[in-house]
C-alpha cells in the first residue's frame, strides 16, 4: 500500500514536471480546480488550433474539450494528447493511472501501418473514429485509457492536422 503511494506519487511528480504547458483558470466538471500553480507556465502560444488542443485539450476558443469513457483522470488533471503521447507524438510514455505504454500517434506512422506489426493503415476517417469513439482501424475498441474526445468537426480536422505536422 505504502510502495502504491509512492508510486502514484512519482507519477503526478513526473506529470507536473515534464507537462507545464497548462492553461490557467480552468473549471473542471463539479468544480475542479484545474488551474496550474506555477506562474511561468500559466500562459504559452500555440501556433494553432490543433497544437492547442493536442497540448492542453482546450480549443483556441477557450472550451474545455469534454470526454466520455473511463479515463477520469484527465478531469483531475487536465491535459490533452501530449499527456499520454509526448510533444513529439512519439508515445512511449507510462499512461497514468494504467498498465500500458501511450503508441505513436503520428499521422506518418498510423497511416503507413507501422503503429502495429500487421495492423490495417489508418486514414483521416478511421483516425476520427479513434480520437471519438475509442475503435480503431480494425473495429477494435482502444485501450479505455484513451479518452473518447467530444470535439467538433473544426476542431477535429486540425488535431488531425496537427498530427500530420508532427
Amino acid at each position: 500500500m505504502v510502495f502504491l503511494f509512492f508510486v502514484m506519487l512519482s507519477v503526478a511528480l513526473l506529470y507536473v514536471t515534464f507537462v507545464p504547458e497548462y492553461v490557467a483558470d480552468l473549471e473542471g466538471p463539479e468544480g475542479y480546480d484545474l488551474s496550474y500553480e506555477d506562474e511561468k507556465h500559466r500562459y504559452r502560444s500555440f501556433s494553432s488550433n490543433g497544437e492547442e488542443i493536442y497540448y492542453t485539450g482546450i480549443n483556441e476558443s477557450g472550451d474545455l474539450i469534454d470526454t466520455s469513457g473511463d479515463a477520469h483522470w484527465i478531469y483531475m488533471y487536465g491535459g490533452g494528447c501530449v499527456n499520454c503521447h509526448g510533444t513529439d507524438g512519439r508515445g512511449g510514455v507510462p499512461i497514468m493511472m494504467g498498465n500500458i505504454m501511450s503508441p505513436d500517434i503520428r499521422y506518418s506512422t498510423l497511416s503507413s501501418g507501422e503503429h502495429h506489426m500487421n495492423h490495417v493503415p489508418y486514414d483521416e476517417e478511421t483516425l476520427k473514429i479513434a480520437i471519438t469513439e475509442g475503435i480503431d482501424s480494425e473495429g477494435i475498441p482502444l485501450d479505455m485509457n484513451m479518452p473518447r474526445w467530444e470535439m467538433t468537426d473544426k476542431d477535429l480536422d486540425n488535431l488531425i492536422g496537427y498530427l500530420k505536422d508532427l
